[in-house]
Order: C-alpha cells, then sequence, then structure tokens
C-alpha cells in the first residue's frame, strides 16, 4: 500500500489563510537570504519529504501523518469560519483552536530538539501511555518504557499529548476569556507566518499555555492569549512589530501574501535582530497587555 511522502508541518489549510487574492504566497528563503522569484501555491511550502514516514516491524509506515491530519480535520472547519467576515467564536470552538496552536507549535522542525526533551522527561500519565502484559495486565517493565520513548515515532507521535497535557494543567476551560482574536482594522490584509510560528512574550512555564503569546491566524486575524490581562488598542505599528518578531524567529521560510510587504519585513528585521533588538520588539508586541 502506497504511503504519504510531502508531509505538511504546518498543514495547507492554515498556510491558505495568508495567500493573495491569487491564491499563492510571497516566500522569503531564509538560508539564501531573498525572496523567491515565483510565488507558491500552499502545496509547496512548509513541508518535508517523509518527516512523518517511519520503519515500524520492518515496514515504512505514515501513521503519525495519519495522526496529525485528524487533528487537522478537526479545527479545518473551524478556521474557515474564522477567516470569513464578522464570525463570532464559540465558547465550544477554542479547544481544537487551542489544540491547533499547541501541535503547530510542538511539531515544527524549529522545535523538534525541545520537544523531544520535554518528552523524554515527562511520566507516563502526562503523556496517556500506559503499557499492560496482555491477560494479566501487569505493566511493562521500566526498560521498554525507556525503548519506546526513545523511538522516533513514539516522539513524534507525543508531540500532539504534549497539547493536550498542556491544556489540562492550565485548567484552559475555565480560562477561554483569557483568549482574544483580533482583526485587521482594514481590508489591507498583509501579515505574514514563519515556520516558527507561535511568538512567546517570556517561557516563564514549560507550560505552552501558561504564557502570554501571540499567533497568526491568518494575513488580517491574529488570536492573543492575554494570561490574565486585558488588551488595549492594538496599533498596526505593533502587528507590524509582530511580524518583524515572526520573520527573525523562523529558520527557512516566511510566507505572506505580499512582495512588497515580506521584503520590508525582511529589511527591517536586519536592524532588530540582536539580542537588544529583539528584546525591544517584545517590548513594543506585549505592551498592550496591561493588569486587570
Amino acid at each position: 500500500m502506497s504511503i504519504s511522502k510531502r508531509h505538511h508541518f504546518i498543514p495547507k489549510f492554515f498556510i491558505k489563510g495568508f495567500t493573495g487574492s491569487d491564491g499563492k504566497l510571497a516566500v522569503f528563503n531564509k538560508t539564501k537570504n531573498q525572496l523567491e522569484s515565483k510565488r507558491k501555491s500552499p502545496k509547496q511550502i512548509f513541508y518535508e519529504w517523509n518527516r512523518n514516514t517511519f520503519e515500524v516491524n520492518g515496514e515504512e509506515t505514515d501513521y503519525v501523518e495519519s495522526l496529525y491530519q485528524f487533528s487537522e480535520d478537526q479545527f479545518a472547519p473551524i478556521h474557515k469560519k474564522i477567516i470569513s467576515n464578522n464570525y463570532k467564536i464559540q465558547t465550544e470552538e477554542f479547544f481544537p483552536i487551542i489544540h491547533f496552536l499547541g501541535i503547530c507549535h510542538y511539531r515544527v522542525p524549529s522545535q523538534d530538539e525541545r520537544a523531544e526533551n520535554r518528552i523524554k522527561k515527562s511520566t507516563n500519565d502526562e503523556l496517556f501511555f500506559k503499557i499492560l502484559k496482555k491477560g494479566s495486565n501487569e505493566e511493562a517493565s521500566k526498560d521498554l518504557y525507556e525503548r519506546i520513548r526513545d523511538d522516533a515515532s513514539f516522539i513524534e507521535s507525543s508531540k500532539m499529548m504534549l497539547a493536550v497535557s498542556d491544556f489540562i494543567k492550565a485548567d484552559l476551560p475555565s480560562n477561554f476569556s483569557d483568549w482574544k482574536i483580533y482583526e485587521a482594522a482594514t481590508n489591507v490584509r498583509l501579515h505574514i507566518i514563519g515556520d516558527n510560528p507561535v511568538i512567546l512574550n517570556t517561557e516563564k512555564d514549560p507550560n505552552l499555555y501558561k504564557n502570554e503569546l501571540v499567533f497568526p491566524l491568518s494575513n488580517g486575524k491574529t488570536l492573543y492569549h492575554v494570561n490574565g490581562k486585558s488588551i488595549k488598542e492594538i496599533t498596526p505599528e505593533h502587528r507590524v512589530c509582530a511580524d518583524i518578531l515572526m520573520f527573525i524567529q523562523s529558520e527557512k521560510y516566511v510566507c505572506g501574501p505580499d512582495k512588497n510587504y515580506l521584503g520590508t519585513i525582511a529589511l527591517i528585521s536586519k536592524k532588530y535582530n540582536t539580542p537588544n533588538g529583539i528584546k525591544s520588539l517584545k517590548e513594543k508586541v506585549f505592551e498592550i497587555f496591561r493588569e486587570n
């Protein structure tokens, strides 16, 4: 049986929210430090060949890709409604939104090492994972658990569980009011996405959802986690600063609907790509968060 080969770490349906009127994106290649000459479709960006292909019992399988696809299918119809005009999010829709954000954060290549280290340090309960011997219900040995934890397919699939574990520990159902979606004030929708798309203020807590963060949902809508605070007015300058941060923290590719805007962000980012410059940008981006 044939298996998939092109594995997106940012799903195609989500990338579509950042395309221009032609359904394509301008792409900046950070490795080459240049704008790509041709615009690309969502299919052509943010993927790796066979990223989620693993050998199990001597056969290649893409079961991890299928797990990711199942999760994406829960969020895709909600995302379609979010990026349409004047849609008000229902309370029950926040879980798939927030869960998708978590999975998107942990599954991108730039987070591989950090996610793997955290998975190996997590308890079985934190990963919702237990092995029992058939018939006796005797729990597996510590040696078997350790061998499984070192398995590449287990590590990749467990990234989804990190997002669930963070969600439960953060008691998010009691704090959905801390999540805000804001829309660009005009019909000009230029905002970008990179291959490391979650912007964190500081990582005071290893739990992703206990930190202030910014996550672009489309070229015109953005999700904020205020973490018990409120948000004052979001100015165009603030969103530009967020785009500059997005550009700087991306590893290989940054995309957006407009080539000229993306090129300008790339140019400005050179000025800020220092520890002090990044600190200054974060202060500007998160200064809109204020104590209640």
